[in-house]
């Protein structure tokens, strides 16, 4: 049981890589990406937890998607990072998940900051690459 968990956490994890490169390339994250993860979370919260795992799970997935609710509904950003931050909140869990959004946060800052600084205004930011770069660091925190 403990390889499957493993492995399923290995492919969660090229799944949000996938998932920034996709944003970075074509401003797009794919359903297929994001409701893939998701499953592969549910998947892994319930062999590892049982009962217990998919509370877990869906306390994180609603912290994830969540978090990133309001900026959606404002015109911020696109619905893949929402759903990419719920899939990422099933599989670490709803602490982790808050901090791994915090890191993204910080980290989407100074890319913009450092976009700026380079060229003036910037109108698009793929945050997908922020959100992979908190969620690792999140993953790194929850997993070891």
């Amino acid at each position: 049981m403990q390889h499957l968990e493993s492995f399923l956490r290995f492919v969660f994890i090229a799944a949000i890589l996938a998932a920034a490169i996709c944003d970075f390339r074509s401003r797009r994250i794919p359903n297929v990406l994001t409701f893939g993860a998701m499953a592969m979370a549910l998947a892994a919260q319930c062999l590892s937890g049982g009962l217990p795992g998919l509370a877990t799970w869906f306390l994180g997935t609603l912290a994830g998607g969540g978090l990133l609710l309001l900026p959606w509904l404002a015109g911020g950003m696109g619905a893949g990072d929402v759903k990419l931050l719920a899939a990422a909140g099933g599989m670490l869990g709803p602490f982790p998940i808050v901090c791994a959004f915090m890191a993204a946060s910080l980290i989407g800052a100074l890319m913009a900051l450092a976009a700026v600084s380079r060229r003036g205004a910037v109108r698009y930011i793929p945050y997908g690459l922020p959100l992979a770069a908190g969620v690792l660091l999140g993953a790194i925190g929850a997993w070891i």
